[in-house]
């Protein structure tokens, strides 16, 4: 069952209240399709799972005659070799096995905590999450969550699950989040480290406001072996600084507050400073989805203004095959 790694402190009965009542809308308004992972595809059927790739990982199929140049020479059956005097030879078939194990890494640092009235980043973080737990519970997959924040993962389980049996704790620690304290740049390359060395399937929700070298040249080393998508969540208020009043002869000042480091700066509501706030934020996109590129990580782009185009945007991100490469 799901643990805390950090004891959780006592929460008010009208927040306790209020908190399970924004649980259920997100489980209400999250939806379920269908994830592509990387050893199946639509066209074949071997066993329970729907797949082309054969080879020497999972459990035995068939044994076939050996084809040189086609076949992997490790697996050629030796007993039976030695039967028929390596004439003809032999080899195993396997298929893969009957579950699939996708990795869920959400970001629940503090800059998640900004919003529209509607809903903030964490909430729509929270939606994302569940819908890609429900689009699991047709195929029978098991699901890792893990939750991290500034220097370290905050919440995860020990060992692969079914999707329903933690849907509701996992919504429940992304709205009402454990922040961690200290270094900014370690948070998602300790929860990259929790990867199996096996190839995988990775989801990664996050705002990638924050991303540093290090986290950069983790991800890419994960992304070379595993099956990596990424969901960027943001907000209009990220790119445009809101229209100075109209009738005011002089631009008004905006108090900016950091989330992370809770510093205060003040913005003047003028045409030039619209642009350079906008400028600097396309910039660091563009880098962003130049990184992904790169390493062969699909993305999606998600806003908390979209209501239920975003979940159709997850719906699209999970059903597009991975990258070969």
């Amino acid at each position: 069952m799901p643990t805390n790694i950090f004891k959780a402190a006592a929460v008010h009965p009208a927040i306790a209240s209020r908190l399970e009542a924004d649980v259920d809308r997100v489980h209400r308004e999250a939806a379920q399709g269908y994830v592509e992972v990387a050893p199946r595809s639509r066209t074949s059927k071997i066993g329970s799972r729907r797949t082309v790739f054969t080879g020497m990982d999972g459990e035995f199929w068939q044994s076939r005659q050996f084809q040189w140049g086609q076949d992997d020479a490790r697996t050629i059956m030796s007993r039976s070799a030695a039967r028929t005097g390596g004439d003809p030879l032999f080899c195993k078939v396997t298929k893969p096995e009957t579950q699939t194990q996708v990795h869920l890494l959400a970001d629940v640092s503090k800059t998640l905590n900004f919003g529209m009235s509607r809903e903030n980043k964490l909430f729509l973080q929270a939606r994302a999450a569940v819908t890609v737990c429900l689009s699991l519970k047709e195929s029978q997959d098991n699901v890792v969550p893990m939750l991290y924040a500034n220097n370290e993962v905050v919440w995860t389980v020990p060992r692969p699950v079914a999707p329903v049996h933690v849907t509701r704790t996992m919504t429940r620690m992304i709205l009402n989040p454990v922040y961690s304290t200290g270094k900014m740049d370690s948070g998602l390359i300790s929860a990259l480290r929790r990867l199996p060395p096996r190839r995988s399937e990775v989801l990664i929700l996050s705002d990638f406001l924050n991303v540093t070298p290090e986290q950069q040249e983790a991800l890419a080393k994960v992304a070379r072996r595993h099956c990596v998508r990424a969901l960027v969540i943001q907000d209009q208020r990220e790119r445009h600084l809101p229209e100075s009043t109209w009738w005011l002869p002089f631009p008004m000042p905006l108090k900016v507050f950091d989330l992370t480091t809770g510093h205060q700066a003040t913005w003047w509501l003028t045409d030039r400073n619209r642009a350079q706030y906008t400028r600097e934020f396309e910039e660091h996109e563009a880098r962003l989805f130049a990184f992904f590129k790169t390493c062969g990580i699909r993305h999606e782009v998600v806003n908390t203004n979209e209501g239920p185009e975003a979940t159709k945007k997850v719906l699209k991100l999970l059903a597009l095959p991975p990258l070969t490469r």
